[in-house]
């Protein structure tokens, strides 16, 4: 009986040493999250509104002894609005319905819905202890998909006919003065730019009991960006305002200028504009070690033991 409970004792340590936190233990991952996303942006003029973002990735996490790496690829979205404080516009050389000269004055009140797609590659590492797990590091995004900026609001159009015979604007809706509105939708690119990004969670499998040789992990957690640099290329920004603008006939029409994106517009200069996401994320791994042996219960991934 002591020989079969020493032998028994020994093979027990012996599978115990073979599927430790000590090996490598290498994973597939799939991972997606949604949140709170919104820029960070540094014109006084300008104030942005969040809304929903989100992100959607494969790729790879090594683990051993407690440290863990992960590198893959995602898709990431982020909404969020900007509305400007009504500015001036003018004056501008122009004519009435009538023909008579003038000179036009707008007073503009602008809207810009941002939708900013893109692929990125995240990089991070960190620390973990049996179920939970905190980490940091980077990720780098290079190509915008489908990125596009729906501009509207409304303006007010009024004539200045001073040098003529009568002082001070005049809004009369016979001259075809009055309160207009627009709306256009503008496909745009984005910068090369990089963040910084961190998460917080707990394995939520981490207290299944199996035998699997196969260790399966269910990340739920935090998860934080910030931009570092602006997502806003810096060249070939146009004009804010284009007048005179041309309508559906061809003829030009003082009630049609053309509006770009704030942010993509001469106006913005080079400041920056930055986004953040915060939110949750879900992690779903599958992987093991070299090492690993089926039919001996442990809890969660072999790489707690």
């Amino acid at each position: 009986m002591a020989l079969i409970l020493i032998q028994g004792a020994s093979g027990y340590v012996s599978a115990q040493n073979r599927h430790s936190n000590k090996d490598n233990y290498h994973f597939f991952y799939l991972s997606g999250g949604l949140g709170y996303s919104a820029l960070d942006v540094q014109h006084a003029n300008a104030v942005s509104l969040g809304n929903m973002g989100g992100l959607v990735g494969a790729g790879y996490e090594f683990r051993r002894t407690k440290f863990w790496l992960s590198l893959g690829v995602q898709m990431s979205w982020q909404t969020s609005t900007t509305r400007l404080n009504e500015y001036q516009f003018g004056p501008v050389p122009g004519e009435d319905i009538f023909g008579t000269a003038t000179r036009l004055h707008y007073t503009f009140r602008q809207q810009d819905e941002q939708r900013f797609s893109q692929m990125e590659v995240p990089l991070l590492m960190g620390y973990y202890y049996h179920g939970f797990y905190v980490g940091a590091g980077f990720k780098f995004g290079f190509r915008s998909i489908g990125a596009t900026v729906h501009t509207s609001g409304d303006f007010d159009l009024k004539g200045d006919y001073s040098e003529l015979y009568q002082p001070g604007l005049v809004d009369n809706p016979a001259l075809g003065y009055g309160t207009f509105s627009y709306s256009t939708t503008h496909s745009v690119d984005l910068a090369l730019n990089g963040a910084v990004i961190g998460e917080l969670g707990y394995d939520v499998l981490s207290t299944v009991r199996t035998r699997s040789h196969a260790c399966q992990i269910l990340k739920v957690g935090f998860y934080f960006e910030y931009g570092l640099n602006s997502i806003i290329p810096a060249s070939d920004k146009a004009e804010h305002i284009t007048f005179p603008n041309k309508n559906k006939q061809g003829k030009v029409d003082a009630t049609h200028p053309q509006v770009m994106p704030y942010y993509y517009s001469k106006q913005a200069n080079e400041k920056r504009v930055a986004p953040y996401l915060l939110g949750i994320k879900l992690t779903y791994m599958i992987g093991g070690s070299r090492t690993g042996i089926t039919g001996t219960w442990h809890r969660g991934c072999q790489c707690y033991e």
